[in-house]
């Protein structure tokens, strides 16, 4: 099971790579447009070598998306809140339909603090599941997948 995401995780971001290769003589400013301001989807920052985690990192309310396979995913994340007041941190995993999966994070953080969680998922069926990070306006977090 582990391995099946693995090689799904490396075909997804080679085909991210190549399809950013191809479209490198767009106008980026008609997709800065299109794209939601506070819901970006990331991607994999790095190529994944076999048997590393997929590691998503940003700031703010985000969009993540990727392959999963089905059996037990854990979860690390950490989050700083930056602001002046608390904040609800949450990570949302979205099945391939849209409903939710599972809470994988929801904390509320104190201003000027910082959280950090794991949590083990059991994904039912292989996928392109979503990750909603919500609540983050102030401040950076992280996200592990193995």
């Amino acid at each position: 099971m582990r391995r099946g995401f693995q090689i799904a995780l490396i075909g997804f971001v080679l085909l991210v790579v190549i399809v950013g290769l191809l479209s490198e003589d767009q106008d980026t400013t008609t997709a800065q447009k299109e794209e939601p301001a506070k819901e970006e989807k990331k991607e994999a920052n790095k190529e994944e070598k076999q048997g590393e985690p997929a590691r998503f990192e940003g700031r703010g309310n985000d969009v993540i998306t990727g392959p999963l396979s089905s059996g037990l995913h854990n979860f690390t994340y950490t989050f700083i809140q930056e602001g002046s007041s608390s904040a609800l941190f949450q990570m949302e995993l979205l099945d391939p339909q849209g409903r939710r999966a599972d809470l994988i994070a929801n904390e509320v953080v104190q201003a000027g603090r910082s959280t950090e969680g794991a949590k083990a998922v059991r994904v039912p069926s292989d996928g392109t599941y979503t990750i909603n990070v919500k609540g983050v306006e102030n401040g950076p977090w992280t996200l592990e997948v193995r």
